[in-house]
């Protein structure tokens, strides 16, 4: 049996935990005995302690990312809410009795919902729609209409909307102060499972027994799948660069 060739270093940071999770369960699914070679349990055993850090490397550096989405989100969601008011305070001085009363009142209804934007991500959303529903109520609707500003409000029940789907989606938060570095914790992951595939394979050409058969054939699975993905992904970059020459 041989080893199925993969340029690991090629794996992005995503593929590479996914690539390491589907050995996990691709030798658990061998039902071989680890513990029966004590050299191969002692690497697994690394791998196994490895992957979870590793996991939360990943998760921190995506909730980092939702983050910081979440605030630019919320920015625009304010500007919008700021530029409704604006919209509704240039009708102050008007002559218009229509437009004067649909100030009034309107004036009246955004005041309460001044201080929104001060609460918490959950509180400013729902007050928000709130406000929203008041605004379209049947006795503000045809407010909104005299002062022509219905685009305002659409504006910002459509930022709105895209901030609460970025909330909802949002990564749990990594509960943990430590830091942890992806890089780093990367590189020693792969090194381990490296010195795992390479002494399962030297152990099945030297042995010869269905235990290294089986754990070898665990391995393959994983690394044929992956280096399928990385000859596919490469297949597409090669293409766009002969797209960009011709």
């Amino acid at each position: 049996m041989k080893k199925q060739p993969i340029n690991l270093s090629a794996l992005n940071y995503e593929d590479t935990h996914k690539f390491i999770i589907r050995f996990i369960k691709d030798f658990e699914s061998s039902k071989v005995r680890a513990a029966t070679d004590a050299n191969f349990n002692n690497l697994l055993i690394n791998i196994l302690q490895q992957a979870p850090l590793y996991e939360k490397a990943l998760k921190q550096i995506k909730a980092k990312k939702q983050a910081e989405a979440l605030l630019v989100a919320d920015r625009d969601r304010d500007k919008k809410f700021f530029t409704l008011r604006r919209a509704i305070f240039m009708y102050r001085y008007s002559d218009n009795l229509s437009e004067q009363e649909a100030y009034q009142n309107l004036k009246t209804l955004i005041r309460t919902f001044v201080d929104a934007e001060k609460n918490s991500f959950e509180t400013e959303t729902q007050a928000i729609n709130d406000f929203i529903d008041l605004l379209r109520s049947s006795e503000n609707l045809p407010r909104l209409k005299v002062l022509n500003i219905e685009q305002y409000v659409n504006n910002l029940e459509l930022v709105n909307s895209t901030f609460s789907t970025l909330l909802v989606s949002r990564e749990a938060e990594v509960l943990e102060d430590t830091l942890y570095a992806t890089k780093i914790l990367r590189k020693k992951l792969l090194n381990i499972y490296r010195e795992l595939a390479e002494y399962v394979f030297v152990m099945a050409k030297r042995k010869h027994t269905l235990y290294y058969f089986k754990t070898l054939t665990a391995l393959n699975e994983g690394r044929i799948h992956f280096a399928d993905l990385l000859a596919k992904e490469q297949g597409c970059i090669m293409n766009n660069q002969l797209k960009i020459v011709k």
